[in-house]
């Protein structure tokens, strides 16, 4: 599924946090905190906290076609 930015800050509860489970064999779902930039990765259980992540950077994210993909590419070790 694709997100317009529009959509995306409409699925944010009051405290501004959205909460994405993704169709990924390798990431289960992505979250961001738009009042903190703070975008939390989960995989494998396991979650993985991202600071000063812009609200443009978790769009691309959530819109990408493989998550795996651009959270490999993109994200670990670089956000």
């Amino acid at each position: 599924m694709e997100y317009s930015a529009t959509e995306l800050i409409e699925l944010a509860d009051r405290q501004g946090y959205i909460v994405l489970s993704v169709n990924s064999s390798y990431v289960e779902q992505i979250a961001y905190d738009l009042l903190q930039r703070v975008c939390v990765v989960t995989i494998n259980a396991n979650d993985y906290v991202y600071y000063k992540v812009t609200f443009h950077q978790f769009y691309r994210f959530a819109n990408a076609e493989s998550k795996g993909w651009f959270y490999n590419y993109y994200v670990r070790g670089r956000w």
